[in-house]
């Protein structure tokens, strides 16, 4: 009877580690998809900067605009607002959306 016990007590310890690695590494990937997702934001931005910089519009979606493009596992795309001088870009990893806007003065 003690041995069944000890038995219920370890295999209930082992349950209880076993739950907080698996939420680790839940949250540690989730995290990542969040670093990841910014960083495609960030990509964003660079290429809506960059067609108005040069002045042309690659894709014709209007300068400044770019369409959902992939890039390593992800996505990014970028909306240029003319008359509020803004660039919005979002950038998604695995479901996971980060949403980045810049005001600019001048280029």
């Amino acid at each position: 009877m003690t041995g069944l016990i000890v038995m219920f007590f370890l295999s209930s310890v082992g349950l209880v580690l076993f739950s907080l690695v698996y939420t680790r590494f839940l949250s540690s990937n989730l995290y990542a998809d969040m670093v990841k997702a910014q960083y495609f934001a960030e990509s964003g931005i660079s290429a809506s900067l960059r067609e108005l910089k040069m002045g042309t519009d690659s894709a014709d979606d209007g300068i400044g605009d770019i369409d959902r493009t992939a890039l390593g596992g992800g996505f990014f795309e970028a909306r240029h607002d003319f008359r509020n001088r803004t660039i919005i870009a979002t950038g998604i990893s695995n479901g996971v959306k980060r949403t980045i806007q810049i005001k600019y003065a001048s280029l």
